[in-house]
């Protein structure tokens, strides 16, 4: 991992750790929104309600960032590259059908939101399975912990995201400290 994380320029790492702390901080947003202004997620009408839209399609977007980040510095010896990779992607589509079919209006796309949003969940879900049984228990709290947080989002499980990827800023911060 220390020769990955050297191995970036400092823009590389700049853009790397902005990423990952917005991840957590846009997770920890969603719960915040919900508690105070009540958004109506599903038919957005009012200003908030969009808001709340664009958040939480920002915020899938942002965590597909952050897995393809997390895949680089996934433990040595556990193959969970493509399952990160796939996990991203259904993020992706998740994010954008979102997008679309709340924030616009494309309700044809629901389903797809719906396949985006399974996929990205169960996948992230076995290659933190992976990464456990590979011994690296810290490391698999990242994505198990961020599962965790998107399925309870709308009743302040969100707020449990901040803490895995400020995590991983940190780890990267002092993997690039160390000589």
């Amino acid at each position: 991992m220390r020769a990955i994380i050297h191995g970036w320029s400092a823009l590389g790492l700049g853009s790397r750790l902005i990423t990952v702390i917005l991840t957590g901080v846009a997770w920890t947003a969603i719960p915040m929104q919900h508690v105070r202004l009540h958004p109506e997620f599903w038919d957005p009408v009012t200003l908030t309600d969009y808001v709340a839209v664009y958040s939480f399609s920002v915020a899938l977007l942002l965590m597909a960032l952050s897995l393809l980040i997390f895949r680089e510095l996934a433990p040595a010896g556990v193959n969970v590259s493509a399952l990160l990779v796939v996990a991203a992607g259904g993020f992706v589509v998740a994010g954008v059908a979102n997008m679309l079919e709340d924030g616009l209006g494309f309700r044809a796309l629901g389903p797809v939101y719906v396949v985006g949003i399974l996929v990205g969940v169960v996948v992230l879900l076995v290659a933190a399975v992976r990464i456990w049984m590979s011994g690296a228990r810290r490391t698999s709290l990242v994505p198990a912990v961020s599962v965790v947080a998107m399925a309870f989002v709308t009743v302040g499980g969100g707020l449990l995201a901040l803490a895995p990827w400020l995590g991983l800023a940190g780890l990267i911060i002092r993997e690039r400290q160390r000589p």
